[in-house]
């Protein structure tokens, strides 16, 4: 499904033109969204080496709930919101990692995660590794008549493709 908010449209707008740092006023058209005509929409664009994007998750269960917000850092390895997130403005963050630290995080849980999947795998009897091969097998044998069914239905109805 296409996202047409208002706050999408603006950013992708940002994103295909070459902006400077600052803050824009962008006027996203009615017909793309249920909003009145030419509705403003602010966005801001980090204008310094210590200023960053960020996406805040109040809670890691719900993928939905997020919110963007700009971010100042400080030498300390701390920093505070300085724009996004309406009420956040202010707002001290601490633990704040290097984009590396992150990705050096990101790769030792990645490598954990493939060590835990390689014991599991380990431990299966020859019976169940053949098992799971032809529930492979069968799923993707489905997959490919689906796939072909949907081309035939489509032919039969004109449609490309």
């Amino acid at each position: 499904m296409l996202d047409y908010s208002p706050e999408r449209l603006a950013l992708q707008y940002a994103t295909h033109q070459a902006l400077h740092p600052g803050t824009y006023a962008i006027l996203v058209p009615r017909h793309k969204t249920n909003l009145p005509r030419y509705t403003p929409i602010l966005i801001a664009k980090a204008s310094n080496d210590d200023e960053q994007w960020i996406t805040l998750h109040p809670d890691p269960t719900e993928h939905e709930h997020y919110v963007r917000v700009l971010i100042k850092r400080h030498a300390d390895g701390t920093g505070h919101v300085i724009s996004g997130g309406g009420n956040l403005r202010g707002l001290k963050l601490s633990r704040l990692g290097s984009s590396k630290e992150w990705a050096k995080k990101s790769r030792e849980r990645r490598a954990e995660r493939r060590k835990k999947q390689k014991e599991r795998e380990a431990q299966l009897t020859p019976e169940q590794k053949a098992a799971r091969e032809t529930a492979k097998q069968e799923i993707a044998h489905k997959i490919k008549e689906k796939t072909l069914k949907q081309i035939n239905t489509a032919a039969k109805l004109g449609l490309p493709g």
